[in-house]
């Protein structure tokens, strides 16, 4: 039987865990890793709750206002859920290999497209999600998978 505290993800989810990121078909790694906050972080957690505060200070002032509009559209939700990635997303990085294959190192950028590497800053971490969905996916759901912040 196990303690509870030894289960907390907390921690682990803020330091981060790094993320290989898959080829959508083949699953094979691509060589780039991304590090990110899961969701049981400070990091995550208050971007979280900004966001609810500010779904619930709209309903209020809809509700003053006698509206009947939803406060939230599905646009927004989504707009919302990027927001989240992108403020989860710690780091990113290449893998570098040598002819044999082998790892030798990584570079702290990724290739967005043939010979445009991109800094791991906020609006470029927004353009490689919404540009190529499927590696938010990837991120999303590693985000909220908890096992990824568990030690085994």
């Amino acid at each position: 039987m196990s303690n509870l505290v030894s289960l907390s993800t907390a921690k682990a989810a803020e330091a981060g865990v790094e993320i290989s990121i898959l080829h959508p078909v083949t699953d094979e790694p691509l060589g780039v890793m991304i590090t990110v906050y899961g969701a049981d972080s400070k990091t995550c957690r208050q971007i979280q709750r900004r966001q609810t505060n500010h779904r619930l200070e709209m309903q209020a002032k809809q509700k003053q206002q006698f509206k009947k509009k939803p406060v939230t559209t599905a646009e927004q939700l989504e707009a919302e859920g990027l927001d989240l990635l992108v403020g989860c997303t710690k780091s990113w990085r290449t893998l570098i290999y040598d002819e044999e294959g082998k790892e030798t190192g990584s570079r702290p950028q990724i290739e967005m497209a043939e010979g445009e590497w991109l800094d791991c800053t906020p609006e470029n971490v927004r353009k490689l999600y919404q540009e190529i969905p499927w590696v938010k996916e990837q991120i999303d759901g590693e985000i909220g998978d908890r096992s990824n912040f568990l030690q085994s």
